[in-house]
This record gives C-alpha cells, structure tokens and sequence, in this order.
C-alpha cells in the first residue's frame, strides 16, 4: 500500500499509538518510529509487551496518528479546525495493517544505537515492530482531504 505524502508527513511528525487486541485490548504510545521507502512502519520495541504478546495470538494493528505536539506550558500546537461548539480537531489516520516483530536486522541495529545514545542505555530495545500497512482512514474525514 502506497501512503500519500499527508499521510507521511504526520507520521513523520505525529505521535502513534498502537492498537492491538489479544486477551486484552492494548493502547500504547510510541517515540521510536520511522517509515520506510517500500511503504513498512517500524517501530522500536522497548516497553511494549502487552502489544507483543496480543500480536502473538493476533497480528492485526492500527497505528493511529495525529499531528498535535504537546509542548510544556504551552497546550497543544498543531494543524486545527476550529469547530462552532468551541473545540478544535487535530488532523490525523487511523492506519491499519499486520505486525510482525523482528529481533535482528538493520532496522533492530538502528534502533537499538538510537536508545543506547539517547536513554543512556538505561531501556535497551529488544526489536522492532514491522507493521505492513493494509488500509488508511481519515480519523477526521470532514478535514482532511
């Protein structure tokens, strides 16, 4: 599946959360991320073992992004609609696809240098998370096009 450049440019920026669901339904936020030329999102596994151990028994993920960036003492900056109730909608996809993790190879390498250098290697990644992308939706259609 082909992600278009909207879709890129918020996963490059926006935070991902990872949905799975195994014996219980898991959420989890993601820091170590990054997409790939032929279309794969990668994610460095450090904490993630509910997430492991529902793709497991089931490897359907969605990876839900938006382009909000939370910065202190300063709210919430991003792309935004000012709705007429008041409120204000963040951009973002809901990509859903399969997951397999992987424990050697050069995106595990580069994960694995980025945690040592930037956590001190106080939290090691153990692998990465190779999710396939199988289909993309708009989390808020009536704003993206």
């Amino acid at each position: 599946m082909e992600l278009n450049n909207s879709v890129l440019r918020i996963l490059k920026t926006g935070m991902w959360y990872l949905s799975t669901s195994g014996d219980e339904p898991n959420i989890a936020p993601v820091g170590f991320k990054e997409t790939t030329s032929d279309g794969k999102l990668i994610v460095g596994v450090l904490h993630l073992n509910n997430t492991l151990s529902n793709i497991q028994k089931n490897n359907t993920i969605t990876v839900s992004v938006c382009n909000g960036k939370v910065k202190t003492g300063e709210g919430i900056k991003c792309h935004a609609k000012f709705i007429s109730d008041g409120s204000y909608m963040v951009y973002g996809y809901h990509i859903t696809g399969t997951a397999k993790f992987v424990e050697e190879g050069p995106y595990v390498d580069k994960w694995k240098s980025v945690a040592k250098k930037v956590l001190k290697g106080t939290i090691p990644v153990i692998g990465v998370l190779e999710i396939t992308p199988q289909t993309i939706e708009n989390a808020f259609p009536d704003l993206i096009s």
